[in-house]
């Protein structure tokens, strides 16, 4: 696959370009496309070794910790990516409530002896309305939410890790970090997408086509990469 499968030219929701696009997403779309082209032009990766990688499966630190008690929830963020791609160190775990929830959750922590830090979680021009507050113990942990009603089909769709950790459902993960666009996510994105099927990639599509429009033609350009990278030439 050559670099020319990258499409440089700035995409509006409505997928042409367009020089009156504005704001935060079109500073996180020429982000994206740096990354991509910078990707593209490098030489990959031994792809046996990734998949080698993705075989490896130590067991997760947090799997069969009592997270929350009688508060559905999600885990998202670093820890729920183990279950899509190999798995890669975080420090904290962040775990998505519903609004009505969100304060109970919090408490929890503070009563297990958490510290809950002053200030909440910013999470600067975000398109999903997340809000957060961070706790601090041996082991950090995020508390999110969001007013939207994305939030609930996400906690809804969890899957169970080991029987014990609910991880939120990929659609909804590679939503949220669409949405947080860090450098550290673009890695993510394309690790997750390049090894998921081709129905959990139409389930994506779906979504993101929902909550977020003006991302579907980056959503493309990640599952490129992530074919690329681990491999797979399908696409």
């Amino acid at each position: 696959m050559s670099k020319t499968a990258i499409d440089m030219r700035e995409a509006t929701p409505g997928g042409s370009g367009s020089s009156h696009l504005k704001g935060p997403a079109f500073a996180d779309r020429a982000f994206r496309r740096a990354f991509f082209f910078r990707r593209m032009r490098g030489r990959r990766g031994d792809p046996v070794a990734l998949r080698e990688l993705w075989d490896f499966r130590p067991s997760g630190r947090w799997t069969g910790d009592a997270l929350l008690e009688n508060i559905p929830h999600a885990v998202v963020g670093g820890v729920a990516t183990r279950m899509y791609m190999p798995e890669r160190t975080t420090a904290n775990i962040d775990l998505l409530v519903e609004p009505e929830n969100f304060d109970r959750a919090v408490a929890q922590f503070v009563k297990l002896g958490y510290s809950r830090k002053p200030q909440p979680l910013e999470f600067s021009d975000t398109r999903l309305g997340l809000i957060g507050q961070r706790l601090v113990s041996a082991r950090p942990v995020d508390v999110l939410s969001s007013s939207q009603p994305w939030v609930h089909d996400a906690i809804a769709s969890v899957r169970l890790e080991n029987n014990t950790l609910p991880i939120v459902d990929l659609p909804y993960l590679v939503a949220l970090k669409l949405d947080a666009s860090r450098s550290i996510d673009q890695g993510d994105l394309s690790r997750m997408l390049g090894f998921a099927s081709d129905a959990d990639l139409d389930r994506v599509r779906a979504v993101v086509r929902r909550l977020l429009p003006a991302d579907t033609d980056d959503l493309e350009q990640y599952i490129l990469l992530g074919r690329f990278e681990v491999g797979d030439n399908k696409q």
